[in-house]
């Protein structure tokens, strides 16, 4: 993830210019197996990286599930599988 401290600016061209780029390259590779995984039906590591990246993006382009309808897909079967949403409700996740 890019870190951009205080200037606002570079923060703006990136989810504006940048980001947008990477995504609409990661929504193909899920759409390229059929999903919701990366791996199509099968659930990998893969899939919980690509989780925290759709997730950390959502604060500043709230339009990506939309815009990204695969990426919306592995993100919302990520939080289905039983271990991870258990995980995701508990007090353990950092704040």
């Amino acid at each position: 993830m890019v870190i951009f401290g205080r200037d606002e600016e570079a923060k703006k061209v990136y989810y504006a210019e940048k980001a947008p780029l990477t995504l609409e390259k990661l929504d193909k590779v899920v759409a390229k197996h059929g999903g919701p995984f990366v791996l199509g039906k099968t659930f990998s590591f893969v899939d919980l990286s690509y989780y925290l990246v759709i997730d950390r993006h959502l604060t500043q382009m709230p339009e990506l599930m939309e815009r990204f309808p695969h990426l919306g897909f592995l993100h919302a079967a990520v939080i289905a599988r039983p271990n991870i949403a258990a995980y995701l409700a508990s007090n353990r996740v950092p704040k």
